[in-house]
């Protein structure tokens, strides 16, 4: 009798058990539609920073604000690698692909150097179309994440094979680069990707209109490694919204049914990495127009949209105030109308040519930042600049200031920190920082990102909301 009784409840248990499961799969959401937002660098003060400077812009309050500081779910996360409390972008964009840890340096590896499965396989997986999008190169770290698995991110040869093998629909950056000959090696890779089956278009609107399954978008010069500054974009350049929209209009024609799309705002880095301010608050409201086009989307299709912003680090160590007060000037900053890199070229030009004299650059510096017009200079600040002319123009030494992705003039650097200095705001240095970053949900299954902690949680998320799971091994 006892036997029989244990027999009855055991079924019983797992008539309950399977009854349980299936109303939890018929209860999951699912994301159809996914839009996630990777801010290279994208701090918790940059993020504060640019709506303060929007407001200075002379914005009102409800313009000034980035569309995903309002998202519903917001939170911070923690960035650190699987080697290192402080992450590089391959590390951080690996665990926000995967779902996993993995050594600086290394894409779409963990720390044993096994390869692990990306939210593009899952996507792959379930019927999703997708799309990679960046302003920065399409074989840079953090697109690259989600189709590559290499001990060196700076492998470009082999990276930029699994490229073009890569399992996605639509693949849009600014170049193909490598170490040495950027033009001449994107030649060359442009025309092994026809040999993969890709349709490569140098144009958005052409790109968004083609019928290939395989549409690779690349700017108009392959000379640069990326698109422009957006702080130093005239009329008619390509900005990383051409991209965004192109992609969209692109997949909402090819896969109505569901579809994925990363996009990235790469730019925000090496701005943040050069310590320029102001392109690095132009950069973020940049990518913040692309996420406008995913609300955009969104309110066709509220109830199968999710869309995550999202940083893989902090870059800089930036504080909005210093100085021993309790201060912020950010009007000092607004008048800057150029990237600390075409200011350099600028002042390059003008040594080269022979224009160089005290009266020229003081001009150029003038009406690309601001100084000596709406920025006071003093005569103590007027005489340090002026000491960093002599030594750097005049004697020929002590001129460059080197960052991760550029070697700027030592005066366009010292002209930018003094503006920086008289805004109140510090950084502390030129590189990457192990503080915690943000994320912003909305969307389908929004709720489930709430208690989000670490960067690994949120493709974990988004993998489940897309009927996969992460992490996994390849």
């Amino acid at each position: 009798m006892m036997k029989k009784l244990l027999v009855v409840i055991t079924g019983l248990s797992a008539m309950i058990a399977v009854s349980f499961a299936i109303t939890r799969c018929e209860s999951q959401p699912e994301a159809k539609y996914v839009f996630y937002f990777i801010g290279d660098g994208m701090g918790v003060n940059q993020v504060r920073g640019t709506e303060i400077y929007n407001t200075t812009m002379g914005l009102s309050p409800e313009e000034a604000k980035l569309s995903f500081t309002d998202f519903p779910v917001q939170g911070i996360m923690c960035s650190y690698s699987g080697t290192s409390y402080v992450t590089d972008s391959a590390a951080a964009g690996t665990a926000l692909a995967t779902g996993i840890k993995a050594r600086n340096d290394q894409v779409g590896l963990n720390v044993e150097e096994k390869p692990h499965a990306s939210l593009l396989d899952i996507a792959a997986e379930q019927g999703y179309k997708s799309a990679i999008v960046s302003n920065v190169a399409a074989n840079h770290a953090t697109p690259t994440v989600f189709f590559a698995h290499q001990t060196n991110r700076k492998d470009y040869e082999d990276i930029t094979r699994q490229t073009l093998e890569a399992n996605t629909n639509f693949l849009a950056g600014a170049s193909l680069i490598d170490e040495k000959d950027n033009a001449p090696f994107g030649e060359r890779w442009i025309e092994n990707a026809k040999e993969y089956g890709w349709s490569v278009f140098r144009n958005s609107s052409e790109a968004a209109a083609s019928d290939s399954d395989k549409v690779l978008l690349l700017g108009d010069t392959l000379a640069r490694e990326t698109l422009r500054y957006a702080i130093d974009c005239h009329e008619g350049d390509i900005k990383l919204k051409d991209y965004t929209s192109a992609a969209i209009e692109y997949l909402e024609r090819k896969a109505p049914e569901k579809f994925f799309m990363m996009i990235e705002g790469g730019h925000i880095d090496y701005a943040l990495h050069n310590n320029d301010l102001a392109s690095s608050f132009v950069e973020i409201n940049d990518m913040d127009e692309s996420v406008k086009l995913a609300l955009e989307f969104y309110k066709r299709h509220p109830k199968e949209t999710l869309i995550v912003v999202v940083a893989d680090h902090e870059t800089g160590g930036l504080n909005l105030g210093g100085y021993n007060s309790y201060e912020l000037h950010m009007e000092n900053i607004i008048h800057q109308r150029s990237s600390i890199e075409s200011l350099t070229s600028q002042l390059r030009h003008l040594r080269a040519t022979g224009q160089g004299s005290w009266e020229r650059v003081k001009a150029l510096l003038q009406e690309q930042l601001g100084l000596w017009g709406p920025v006071e200079v003093t005569p103590e600040e007027e005489k340090m600049l002026r000491t960093t002319y002599q030594r750097s123009f005049i004697e020929g030494r002590d001129n460059r200031v080197i960052s991760l992705y550029a070697d700027n003039e030592r005066l366009a650097y010292d002209a930018i920190m003094l503006i920086t200095k008289k805004a109140y705001i510090t950084w502390g240095t030129m590189t990457h920082t192990g503080a915690p970053v943000p994320y912003y949900v909305m969307g389908v299954g929004a709720e489930s990102f709430a208690d989000v902690r670490d960067n690994t949680h949120i493709p974990q998320r988004i993998a489940k909301l897309m009927g996969g799971s992460l992490p996994r091994t390849e």
